[in-house]
């Protein structure tokens, strides 16, 4: 689970959405803007700047840190002085979002981030944080974990964009983004510590600060650290070694972080977690308590190391299911399993007997030694088995109802633990009643797992869970006309920049009329797929997509992709005014996704006369900045700019062409496919159909090699091996590898073996389904939210099953241009 999708799950909302905002502004927001200032508000954050400054691009800013008892006076104080100087800034809205900005699960990259302030040069900068510091040093709040921080607080400064843009990271997700001297956009360097781009000069100013950091280590501190185990917005964990060379683990508290729902810190849990190892001590599988220290102002709970690997880790590498290489059968892996939770509801029932409810148990929380000894770690939820206490928090999937209480929470995540040992989707247990019900099922087909255990296990959850989500186990049958009715019935036609809500990036980027994420991509689905699109629904995304230069030119999220989109809705002259805004525009990548490989594809597949020269230059753009590629795949990487290549002679029959593919295939050919599975955006997938497409006009050995490497054989599935994904949509997901399989076999006779792994993908989509009244929505990547889009919910895989039924093109740009 990526914990940046957290921020997007708000109460009561089915789909990724904004933060909500809750309860009083602060009293600066209701004002009006003094007089020559702009002020804006959004769900989070309120602007205020000089209408006659202009703000460069980046450079140094300040952010200023609070608590919630000091909030109100330094937003005043500040506001009041940037006010008076004419310098721009903004602030969170709200004390309830400066909570949720310093909760335990929140972005550590914006933790802490109260204020933050644009001085135009480093004059200014310095003024700033001398005056500011003057009338708040020393002020407390948690500390901003990417900045140098100024004197003792609240200030502290980093260089970064003071316009957003965004690009795609080695992940390929768009990130905000800084640009390098030579004019290039590069996401910003948000980890903890700080990090400025390496051509940013540090004002002289700053150096005493800089030189406090360097020497801010821990004193006096008996331990020595010599790995990072894990981090939260809380604090970190951390493997040692004590003065006697003994091994322990540091578990680090912020002061003024992590708050949980109960506004408890990070710090008052780490107590919590200190007297709970003490009262269980004794217990095996319980860690020794060694100490509670200060260290440089953070609280270390020392306590002594337990060697081994997570639980989850563990199942992920055994489970032949999901790892083809695991070396276990199904029935040793049950038996691995069944051991394993046997113990750990032994260790619980030990801690209910010390007066303890653990109140945080999942495979991550649960540690098995090389020779096989468990351990439960992180305690700092727990509560006395009297206080009958609900949990305050913890991991989505295993956290407890409200109203399951006491002993109770710990008896709800060991039922989710059995289940979700074998099919690891805890997260949907969270949306639909028959979930454990299909899990429970899935399983009890594939593992030698008791009746009576897994029966027991999904009453507990249903019990728990009351009335909520009162569905029935369903099957596929009909599922394209469900996940239809779903999408038309759950779109926001009051919303033309987001009718169809999906995933995050929607939200990142402001805007959700493209291809992949958004309109452009649900509308092509629905009209490839035979469901003729409501003319209600077309008119709002004609209106929404009328001026090509309100969208960028990519494929993605761009003109490009709402072109192919417009075509095939009969919306051709619209079509060619996207596709042209999309040609003349010049591209700063070269990735299918968002940069030149896409927009020259996009053109390819126009049903209009399109100019071959103008798309050559992108082509011929994309293939000199290949080597600039910032993540492998298809459609962040070589293996699309190699598919345009090959696409690029098919259209124009130049040679050329082919020797460029030539030589990108030849670098994916001397690279052994890795072990993941068969994903449209994994790195071999990409290879293998850029491969495809050169072989057809090109035969060579190497190249056969590669193709039935991933396309794989009765006798080895290639990377069809794995049985179980973790996410249903074409980018990540059991969708997209589908299409990939689709792509790679078309016009070929596919292995029985291999298509009886299909054949299970194919059905166990619903696995990841929500049904209701209107229909069944797909829960988007990470599962803790539905989503419409193409790359991750239900558009994307009414597309796949369409595909799958011999009903719909495949994915754009697989198909070669001529015959």
């Amino acid at each position: 689970m990526e914990p940046a999708y957290l921020e997007f799950c708000q109460p009561g909302n089915a789909f990724y959405s904004r933060p909500l905002h809750r309860g009083e502004d602060f009293p600066l927001v209701e004002g009006a803007p003094p007089e020559e200032w702009q002020g804006s508000i959004d769900e989070v954050w309120c602007v205020r700047r000089p209408e006659s400054v202009a703000l460069p691009e980046q450079g140094w800013k300040i952010h200023v840190t609070a608590t919630a008892d000091t909030a109100t006076a330094i937003l005043e104080s500040v506001a009041e002085y940037c006010t008076a100087r004419g310098i721009a800034f903004k602030f969170l809205r709200s004390p309830a979002m400066l909570i949720a900005r310093n909760s335990k699960y929140a972005d550590r990259g914006a933790s802490g981030k109260f204020l933050t302030i644009y001085p135009r040069t480093n004059p200014e900068l310095e003024r700033t944080l001398r005056e500011l510091d003057a009338r708040h040093g020393g002020s407390p709040g948690p500390a901003v974990l990417s900045d140098l921080r100024w004197g003792a607080g609240p200030l502290s400064v980093r260089y970064g964009a003071f316009v957003l843009h965004r690009s795609a990271d080695r992940h390929g997700r768009l990130v905000p983004s800084i640009r390098t001297p030579e004019g290039d956009l590069v996401p910003e360097d948000r980890r903890p510590g700080f990090h400025p781009p390496e051509w940013a000069e540090i004002p002289e100013f700053l150096e005493p600060a800089l030189a406090a950091r360097r020497g801010g280590t821990l004193q006096d501190f008996p331990y020595t650290v010599t790995a990072a185990l894990h981090f939260s917005n809380g604090g970190g964990v951390y493997r040692g070694t004590d003065r006697d060379g003994r091994e322990v683990i540091l578990k680090e508290a912020r002061p003024h972080a992590g708050l949980d729902e109960a506004g408890q810190t990070a710090t008052a849990r780490l107590i919590r977690e200190a007297e709970a190892l003490q009262t269980l001590a004794g217990i095996d599988g319980i860690p020794e308590f060694v100490e509670l220290r200060q260290g440089h102002e953070h609280l270390f709970l020392v306590r002594a190391y337990s060697p081994g690997t997570t639980l989850g880790e563990l199942l992920r590498q055994r489970n032949p299911l999901i790892n083809p290489a695991s070396p276990l059968t199904n029935a040793e892996f049950a038996d691995f399993v069944l051991d394993v939770w046997t113990r750990v509801r032994e260790i619980v029932s030990q801690v209910h007997a010390r007066g303890v409810v653990y109140a945080d148990l999942h495979p991550g929380n649960v540690l098995v030694g090389p020779d096989g000894a468990l351990t439960l770690i992180d305690f700092e939820s727990s509560s006395d088995v009297a206080d009958d206490a609900a949990q305050r928090i913890g991991v989505p999937g295993f956290r407890a109802p409200a109203d399951c209480t006491g002993p109770r929470v710990d008896e709800y995540a060991l039922a989710v633990l059995l289940l979700t040992a074998f099919l690891p989707l805890a997260q949907t247990m969270d949306w639909d009643r028959a979930q454990p019900v299909r899990i429970w099922e899935w399983l009890r087909v594939r593992f030698p797992v008791p009746t009576a255990m897994g029966e027991a296990a999904v009453r507990t959850i249903q019990e728990a869970r009351g009335a909520e989500g009162q569905g029935q186990a369903s099957t596929p049958n009909g599922a394209l006309l469900e996940l239809r009715r779903f999408v038309l019935g759950a779109a926001d036609l009051d919303n033309e920049r987001r009718t169809y809500p999906g995933d995050i990036q929607q939200l990142l980027l402001d805007d959700a009329r493209g291809f992949l994420f958004g309109t452009a991509g649900v509308l092509w689905a629905l009209q490839s797929t035979g469901e003729p699109v409501p003319s209600t629904h077309l008119a709002r995304f004609v209106d929404a997509v009328r001026d090509p230069a309100s969208l960028p030119p990519g494929f993605g999220m761009g003109s490009a992709g709402v072109a192919l989109a417009l075509d095939v809705l009969g919306e051709t002259e619209l079509a060619g005014l996207h596709r042209a805004a999309s040609l003349t525009r010049v591209q700063e990548e070269p990735s299918l996704i968002g940069g030149s490989a896409g927009v020259a594809l996009s053109a390819l597949r126009g049903v209009s006369q399109v100019d071959l020269d103008l798309i050559g230059r992108h082509a011929e753009a994309a293939f000199s900045r290949a080597a600039t590629a910032r993540a492998p795949g298809l459609f962040h990487g070589r293996e699309g700019i190699a598919l345009l290549m090959v696409r690029m002679f098919e259209a124009t029959g130049e040679r050329a062409w082919l020797d460029r593919a030539d030589g990108l295939v030849a670098g994916f050919v001397a690279e052994e496919p890795g072990l993941d599975p068969a994903l449209l955006a994994s790195p071999a997938v990409g290879a293998a159909l850029a491969a495809r497409a050169l072989h057809r006009h090109r035969p060579t050995p190497e190249l056969r090699r590669l193709i039935d490497a991933v396309r794989g054989s009765n006798e080895h599935p290639g990377l069809f091996g794995a049985e179980f994904l973790e996410h249903v949509g074409v980018l990540r997901g059991r969708a997209g590898l589908l299409l990939a399989a689709q792509a790679l076999w078309a016009g070929d006779v596919v292995p029985g073996a291999v298509r009886r792994r299909l054949d299970v993908h194919r059905a166990d989509l619903w696995l990841h389904a929500v049904e209701g009244v209107q229909g069944a929505g797909m829960l988007g990547d990470n599962a803790l939210r539905l989503s419409l889009d193409y790359a991750t919910g239900n558009a994307g895989v009414m597309h796949a099953i369409a595909v799958g039924n011999g009903d719909a093109p495949g994915f754009p740009f697989l198909a070669a241009v001529s015959s």
